[in-house]
């Protein structure tokens, strides 16, 4: 850079940071044709049983966690809950889960810069 000015080349150096930082911003994109997981979501892999009893542990969790104090004990359950153990696996998981997303979820989560 031997005959540039100084500002010249504080110039030319700046465009080269702004080029790689656009790069760099750009390949942390992801495409439309990703799939978004839902961590509030069941494993898509789990049998229909997990997922009906997630499906109803959930919400009970989130409204566990929105009472203060609020504790599994006092969860409502069905019969289903004592009969079926693949049910009573995604019960449990599903109110664990949104209890805990409900009373410890960060601001940040349902955003999709992170």
């Amino acid at each position: 850079m031997a005959g540039m000015t100084a500002s010249r080349a504080a110039l030319i150096g700046l465009r080269l940071l702004i080029l790689a930082s656009v790069v760099v911003l750009a390949s942390c994109g992801g495409g439309d044709d990703e799939k978004k997981v839902d961590p509030l979501a069941p494993p898509a892999d789990s049998s229909a049983a997990f997922k009906e009893g997630y499906a109803k542990g959930c919400p009970a969790g989130t409204d566990a966690a929105a009472k203060q104090g609020g504790n599994w004990a006092g969860a409502k359950v069905d019969e289903r809950y004592g009969r079926d153990l693949d049910y009573k696996s995604g019960w449990d998981k599903g109110y664990f889960t949104c209890y805990d997303h409900a009373r410890h979820g960060s601001f940040f989560s349902g955003l999709d810069i992170f």
